[in-house]
């Protein structure tokens, strides 16, 4: 199949991929804030089991496109405090949403600061472990691309 011609100079080009960028992230944010919202407002959880499932694959599209090709992150370094601290905003973030949730379900204060607690651990060590892997992977294969260009 023969691929149609760009009719769009550089400038446009960038133009355009800047554009397509921000709509992406604006659409993503977009839709975890609305399954926050559904998740916060709504005691049905399987209504919002279609956006868990688009945001999954996107995250995980993103996040095995970037390592592929050796890129991490234009601010950030990919080190075990850095990884940390993602983890513990990722942690307490969960924790609250999932606080309230259960508070909304049950309106018992033990329970949803359980709850919390728990949430708050279990996904910031989960992210903790998946940043430091992804992260010794984005290395090796970051090691890798700059040993092929100087073969070159």
């Amino acid at each position: 199949m023969k691929k149609p011609k760009n009719n769009l100079d550089e400038m446009q080009e960038q133009k355009l991929l800047h554009i397509e960028q921000r709509s992406f992230w604006l659409a993503f944010w977009m839709l975890v804030a609305a399954t926050l919202l559904q998740l916060l407002f709504c005691r049905d959880s399987q209504a919002i089991l279609g956006e868990c499932i688009v945001l999954a694959v996107v995250g995980v599209y993103l996040v095995v496109s970037c390592l592929k090709n050796g890129l991490w992150d234009r601010q950030l370094r990919p080190t075990p405090k850095t990884n940390f601290r993602i983890s513990l905003l990722t942690g307490l973030a969960m924790g609250a949403v999932w606080g309230i949730v259960s508070w909304n379900n049950y309106h018992k204060l033990l329970g949803s600061v359980a709850t919390a607690v728990f949430m708050l651990v279990f996904v910031g060590l989960a992210c903790f472990a998946a940043l430091n892997i992804a992260s010794d992977v984005y290395k090796r294969k970051k090691k890798e691309l700059d040993g092929s260009d100087d073969e070159a």
